[in-house]
């Protein structure tokens, strides 16, 4: 899935300037996932390679573009499909004693990660969730409020956001796992809290939460632009962002001994995002 997200750049220019060819192009990305594979109960693998998961990262890949395609073009399945997509991975993925989401499921139950009872992975994943929460709230912000269908899963992100806040660090950041930020070896995570202050503040503008949720976006957004550092030539250094990752074994300890990298894609583009939000506001 991952390959489709820059899709959503499509929709864009199709606005712009009316060349069908980019309408054609997302035509080309979203009508394929109608014979992309799925697992038993109809969610997208998250790769060909790895059958039946589904990985939280995997909304924000696909989803945003499914719903712009569907209105551009008309094709309302698109909007059902995503909306789909979104209710699979919060009814099958979310620890219900706290509202938020494992970072992968797997119905077969045969990947290493996966619980034999559950099909579900070890632990809540910050960017995994922070992917999850900005795709749920593009969606709901491209469909809009009163789309038919669509009012569990607003239901659903004002769980996860109301839940999430309760893990904000006295810093102002969210940690690499999220529920356990006192826990031994867990570090504050820059593009996990990007992407969740990104969430909250969407959410706010759209009306979807009290005002008073902004407090904990402003806090994030304060304690990530204080934490950024210049090198000898001025340029700006983000810092403290998780690597690239999979679930591999899915252990508390795979995620804390992530390498943590500066200015990388994962962090930088979740910062302009956040930025964008907190600006609109």
């Amino acid at each position: 899935l991952d390959f489709r997200q820059a899709g959503i750049l499509l929709a864009r220019m199709y606005e712009e300037d009316k060349d069908e060819r980019y309408l054609d192009s997302m035509a080309e990305l979203c009508e394929s996932l109608i014979d992309y594979p799925k697992n038993s109960k109809g969610g997208f693998w998250h790769m060909k390679s790895q059958p039946n998961q589904m990985w939280l990262d995997g909304l924000y890949m696909v989803a945003p573009l499914c719903a712009k395609y569907a209105v551009l073009s008309g094709k309302k399945e698109f909007a059902y499909i995503t909306l789909k997509q979104a209710s699979l991975m919060y009814d099958n993925m979310c620890d219900k004693k706290n509202n938020l989401l494992y970072h992968g499921w797997d119905d077969s139950f045969e990947a290493e990660w996966a619980d034999k009872t559950t099909g579900l992975s070890q632990e809540k994943w910050g960017r995994a969730l922070g992917w999850f929460t900005t795709a749920l709230a593009d969606i709901i912000e491209i469909l809009g409020v009163k789309f038919i269908g669509i009012e569990k899963n607003v239901s659903d992100l004002k769980a996860v956001l109301e839940s999430i806040v309760n893990y904000q660090t006295e810093n102002g950041f969210w940690c690499q796992v999220v529920d356990k930020p006192q826990e031994k070896g867990n570090w504050e995570e820059t593009s996990g809290t990007c992407l969740i202050a990104y969430s909250l503040a969407k959410a706010v503008r759209l009306g979807l939460l009290d005002e008073k949720y902004l407090h904990y976006a402003k806090k994030a957004y304060e304690a990530v632009v204080n934490s950024l550092v210049e090198n000898d030539i001025g340029e700006v250094i983000i810092q403290g962002i998780c690597s690239g990752t999979c679930i591999e074994e899915g252990t508390y300890e795979h995620y804390i001994n992530c390498k943590t990298v500066e200015n990388d894609l994962h962090g930088s583009g979740a910062f302009l995002l956040m930025c964008a939000e907190m600006n609109l506001l």
